[in-house]
C-alpha cells in the first residue's frame, strides 16, 4: 500500500522530469536558432565581405566587421485591419541610417535599404552606432518615439535590431 508521501514524492519526481524535458527543448531551440543566425551570418559574411574578414584573420573581433539586421514595421496602414490581413506599411524605397558613434560631427552613415517588408541587413564595421531614422524621410507620427536609438555591431557576428513605428492611424 502507498503512502500519502510516497505519492507525493512520485508526483513532485514527475514535476522535476517535465521542467527538465521543458527545459531540454527550450536549449535546443535556442541553440537551433544561433546556429541559424550564425549561418546566416557566414553566409552574408563570406558573400559581402569576403575580403575584409580574410584579411582580419588573427586580429580582435573588435577590427572585424559585424551584420545588423531586422526589421523596420510602421503600423497600422489603415484604420481597421481583419484578421490575416496585412496592416504594416509597405517599406519600399526607405533605408535606415547607421551614423558611426565617433565624437565629431563629421561621423560617417551608411543606409541599410528596406524591402516591402521592412526587412535590411547591412555589414558595419564593430563599434557602436546611432540609428537615426529613416530616408529620404520619416513621415509617420511615431517616428520621434522610434528615433534616435544606438546598436552595437560585434566583429564577426549577427546582431538583430528592430524598429516598430506607430502610424498614428486609428
Amino acid at each position: 500500500m502507498e503512502t500519502p508521501q510516497s505519492v507525493s514524492g512520485r508526483r513532485v519526481l514527475l514535476v522535476l522530469v517535465v521542467i527538465v524535458v521543458f527545459a531540454a527543448a527550450a536549449i535546443a531551440y535556442a541553440a537551433s536558432r544561433t546556429s541559424m543566425i550564425n549561418l546566416e551570418t557566414t553566409s552574408t559574411l563570406s558573400s559581402s565581405a569576403q575580403s575584409s574578414v580574410g584579411t582580419s584573420s588573427g586580429s580582435s573581433s573588435s577590427s572585424m566587421e559585424g551584420v545588423v539586421s531586422g526589421y523596420v514595421i510602421a503600423s497600422p496602414s489603415q484604420p481597421t485591419c481583419s484578421s490575416g490581413q496585412n496592416c504594416d506599411e509597405n517599406m519600399t524605397g526607405y533605408e535606415l541610417v547607421f551614423t558611426a558613434v565617433c565624437g565629431s560631427s563629421s561621423c560617417q552613415s551608411q543606409m541599410a535599404p528596406l524591402n516591402p517588408a521592412g526587412h535590411y541587413s547591412i555589414l558595419l564595421a564593430a563599434g557602436r552606432y546611432t540609428v537615426t531614422g529613416l530616408s529620404p524621410n520619416c513621415p509617420w507620427t511615431g517616428c520621434s518615439a522610434a528615433f534616435p536609438q544606438t546598436v552595437t555591431a560585434v566583429g564577426g557576428m549577427q546582431v538583430e535590431f528592430n524598429v516598430d513605428i506607430d502610424t498614428g492611424i486609428r
